[in-house]
């Protein structure tokens, strides 16, 4: 008879064995996190459930601002294919909250599909029915969280919904007559009260907001809080006269929106400078009251009106049409120049002690000018378009002066007249050379005239450059070596001095600050003799 225990302990063990590897593999939820978490779980079977409710919570920075207006709380998932499942939404958005910040990393900036579920319509978060899409949006987010590089969403109740599209809103550093814009505004829609879409500060283009189809109307609200206020006050500026209307459907996903600008003075400063010409010390009063007590400074601005005898003063004051009088210290008047109107990021150069004479213009073009002096020094006059201007003080020795818009793009110069009318503008250039008696130009070359022995002919030009600027030209001078000289100077200063004889095609180059310049190109002879072409040449003169 066979012995058959050792075959029967065999088998217990193997058994034994079996059922201890069956325990083992226990599949449940194994993340501790999840409202089902099993503790007995080694193997996760994706059976995972969340509550949404209790942890929405918005991120501390981010590139993506939520606006929810459902009524219920949403899940928010990015690139969700139904395949293979994924980790779970990337957040939930509670009920009725705005400005929900939401932090999506996209380092390539590359789109992406940004979905949304109504929590109620998911079972399985891991795994949410496709078909149960509340809303979508491709967007490529910012790769930062800058706040004016936030991508904005509103996500509204209507049950109609049947897409989304983008609008691109942009808001100018500058506005139309290039003057710097300093209010914020928050854009609303389809009302006042309506969901705030975006709070952009100027600057800010193609800032990204995701809308509903549908016909839409777009409320502007504008407001300023000065950066350099330590109180951090906002002031109200006020809403825009219109709105805008924008379609966004299946054949326009997608609307360029430029923000209209707000005209206002709150805010707004600009420069007056007050040049003393005369012996004496000069007191400055505007609108009645010492300058000091409207100027912005740091500290006290007491004093500050005086001005001692050829001395100058500028003075930050606020943006308005003033009445500026100079008084010496005995209170009698020096000057008065009514009308002064102090504009945001201009200088205004007042003159006191000298001669004055007035001039009255009648601008018949669209843009809003300004009155500068030949070295573009604006001397304080607004001109508005199909308006003439009331009588206004400029120095009695501007033989010539430059109607200029203040974005810098129309110019008109003209000879001083009592009244002057300006019917068309030219193409503002920068930096730019005027010439004032210029050699002929033959050949494409200014060659200087032939002169009698002992004479000078001189070319001269102003460089105007508000820009630093490089003068650039060549020369070519053959003359009697050492005795007859071609010279170049500029702002009274020698650049190239007395050269002669066969020079052959010589290049010249020099830079410029900032300003007006003379320049004058000078060929002098001596008392006797002539010599090759007796002359200089000039070509390719330019300025960058």
């Amino acid at each position: 008879m066979r012995n058959t225990r050792p075959l029967a302990i065999l088998s217990f063990i193997i058994v034994s064995l079996f059922v201890s590897q069956c325990e083992i593999e226990h599949y449940g939820c194994t993340d501790p996190d999840a409202v089902n978490y099993d503790v007995a779980a080694d193997i996760d079977d994706n059976s995972c459930e969340y509550d949404f409710d209790r942890n929405c919570y918005p991120d501390e920075t981010g590139n993506l601002i939520i606006n929810n207006q459902t009524g219920q709380t949403l899940l928010l998932y990015k690139n969700y294919t139904g395949y293979n499942g994924i980790n779970g939404p990337i957040t939930c958005i509670p009920p009725d909250s705005e400005s929900f910040l939401v932090n999506i990393p996209n380092e390539q900036f590359e789109v992406c599909l940004l979905q949304i579920w109504l929590n109620d319509d998911v079972i399985d978060e891991q795994n949410p029915d496709l078909s149960k899409v509340y809303r979508q949006w491709s967007v490529a987010l910012s790769n930062t969280t800058l706040p004016e590089e936030r991508a904005n969403w509103l996500i509204t109740g209507d049950d109609n919904y049947a897409g989304s599209g983008t609008l691109l809103l942009n808001y100018p550093n500058l506005d139309e007559y290039g003057l710097e814009v300093i209010y914020q505004v928050d854009i609303f829609l389809n009302s006042k009260n309506g969901a705030r879409l975006a709070s952009l500060q100027p600057g800010i283009t193609d800032k990204m907001v995701s809308v509903d189809y549908g016909v839409q109307y777009l409320y502007y609200h504008y407001w300023f809080s000065d950066p350099n206020s330590q109180s951090g006050d906002i002031i109200d500026i006020g809403w825009a006269e219109e709105t805008d209307e924008v379609v966004i459907n299946e054949y326009h996903k997608e609307a360029e929106i430029d923000i209209p600008f707000f005209y206002s003075t709150i805010g707004k400063v600009g420069e007056i400078t007050i040049k003393n010409e005369s012996d004496f010390v000069i007191n400055v009063y505007a609108n009645d009251n010492l300058i000091e007590d409207i100027a912005i400074v740091d500290g006290s601005s007491q004093g500050l009106s005086s001005i001692p005898s050829r001395g100058e003063s500028t003075f930050i004051i606020p943006v308005e049409d003033y009445t500026i009088i100079t008084k010496n210290l005995g209170g009698d008047q020096v000057a008065v120049f009514t009308g002064v109107s102090v504009v945001q990021n201009e200088n205004v150069i007042l003159r006191s002690g000298i001669p004055h004479k007035a001039i009255r213009i009648e601008n018949n073009t669209e843009e809003i000018l300004g009155l500068y002096n030949e070295m573009e020094e604006y001397l304080g006059l607004t001109i508005e378009p199909g308006k003439i201007t009331p009588s206004y003080q400029v120095p009695a020795a501007y033989d010539s002066l430059v109607a200029l818009n203040f974005a810098r793009t129309k110019v008109k110069t003209f000879e001083y007249q009592l009244c002057v009318t300006i019917n068309e503008l030219d193409e503002y250039v920068y930096n730019r050379i005027e010439f004032a008696s210029p050699w002929p130009l033959i050949e494409g070359m200014y060659q200087s005239p032939e002169i009698p022995d002992n004479e000078i002919t001189i070319m001269e030009a102003r460089l105007i450059n508000s820009e630093p600027a490089i003068l650039t030209f060549e020369y070519n001078v053959s003359s009697e070596t050492t005795y007859d000289v071609f010279s170049f100077s500029a702002d009274g200063v020698n650049e190239i001095s007395n050269v002669s004889g066969e020079s052959g095609w010589v290049s010249f180059s020099m830079i410029f600050d900032v300003g007006t310049h003379t320049l004058l190109w000078v060929y002098e002879k001596d008392r006797s003799r002539a010599v090759g072409r007796d002359n200089v040449q000039l070509r390719e003169i330019s300025v960058e």
